[in-house]
C-alpha cells in the first residue's frame, strides 16, 4: 500500500483542494482542554491527548498537503460563544508551541556559538603550544587534548547548525500549518 492510499484510506481528501481532513470526536468541548488547568479561554491548555492526537495526524500528513479539523461534539448542543473559545484555544496553543520552538531555536544557536568560540580557542591553544608539544609525556597529551577538544567542540556546532535543525524546523511548519488549518464543528445532539 501506498503512503498516498494509506493517508486516503485514513484520512478524508479533497483532491481539487489538496486538503485532508482531521476528524477528532468529543463528548462535549470541556474534553478538548487538560481539566487541570484552570486558565480561562484562550489560554487555557489543550487536553495532552488532544495534542498527541493532532500532533501526530499531522506528522502523518505530508507539509505539501493542507488540512483541515473537523470537531465532532457528541453530547452537547451547538454553542457559538464555545466554539469561538476552542477555536481560539487551538490557535493559541499553537502559536505558543511556535513561540517555545523558536525560543529553543535560538538557545540552540548561542549553544553552537559557544561550542565554535571553545573550538577556536582549543584549536589556537594548540597552534600555540606546539613548540613544547615534545618536551614530556605530560605536554604531549595536553597538546594532543586541545586538537581533539577542538575538533570534538566544531563537530558539536555543525551537528547542533546542519543535523539537528530538521526535527525542531519541521515541528515549526507543523505547527503553522495546525495554526492555518480551518476548524469546523460538528454535532450529534440536535438543539430543539
Amino acid at each position: 500500500m501506498s503512503l498516498m492510499q494509506y493517508l486516503r484510506d485514513s484520512y478524508p481528501y479533497d483532491p481539487q483542494r489538496k486538503i485532508f481532513t482531521i476528524d477528532a470526536a468529543v463528548d462535549t468541548y470541556d474534553e478538548l482542554y487538560n481539566y487541570l488547568d484552570p486558565s480561562p479561554s484562550p489560554s487555557r491548555d489543550l487536553a495532552p491527548d488532544v495534542v498527541e492526537y493532532l500532533n501526530q495526524c499531522s506528522e502523518e500528513i505530508p507539509l505539501n498537503y493542507g488540512i483541515r479539523i473537523v470537531i465532532h461534539i457528541q453530547e452537547e448542543p451547538r454553542k457559538e460563544d464555545r466554539e469561538r473559545e476552542c477555536l481560539a484555544s487551538i490557535k493559541t496553543y499553537y502559536q505558543h508551541e511556535t513561540i517555545l520552538s523558536r525560543l529553543d531555536d535560538r538557545q540552540t544557536r548561542i549553544r553552537s556559538l559557544r561550542y565554535v568560540a571553545f573550538s577556536l580557542l582549543c584549536l589556537t591553544i594548540y597552534l600555540l603550544a606546539k613548540p613544547w608539544a615534545g618536551l614530556s609525556l605530560v605536554t604531549t597529551l595536553l597538546h594532543e587534548a586541545f586538537l581533539v577538544g577542538g575538533w570534538v567542540f566544531m563537530w558539536e556546532a555543525v551537528s547542533i547548525n546542519f543535523i539537528e535543525t530538521d526535527p525542531p524546523r519541521l515541528a515549526r511548519q507543523r505547527f503553522k500549518r495546525l495554526v492555518e488549518a480551518p476548524i469546523e464543528f460538528t454535532y450529534a445532539h440536535k438543539t430543539d
